[in-house]
């Protein structure tokens, strides 16, 4: 959880910055730029394994539900 919050606060700094053509801190677009190209490929994949794995603690109480009622008939 926290590697994502980490992720969406660069991605969200970093996006901003490219919207406005502002640079905070002294940084250079093209370095901003880059850092927001890189970090894209992993944030999506963390965000998909994060939709994943909740979809699947959505499902597996309705799912384990299903196979008690099984078992006791």
């Amino acid at each position: 959880m926290l590697v994502i919050t980490a992720m969406i606060l660069i991605m969200a700094g970093t996006g901003t910055m490219l919207e406005y053509s502002v640079s905070f801190f002294g940084l250079d677009l093209g370095l901003v730029r880059y850092v927001h190209n890189k970090l894209s490929i992993y944030f999506t994949v963390v965000l998909v394994l994060m939709m994943i794995t909740g979809l699947y603690m959505y499902i597996f109480p309705v799912l384990n539900r299903h196979k008690k009622q099984e078992t006791n008939q």
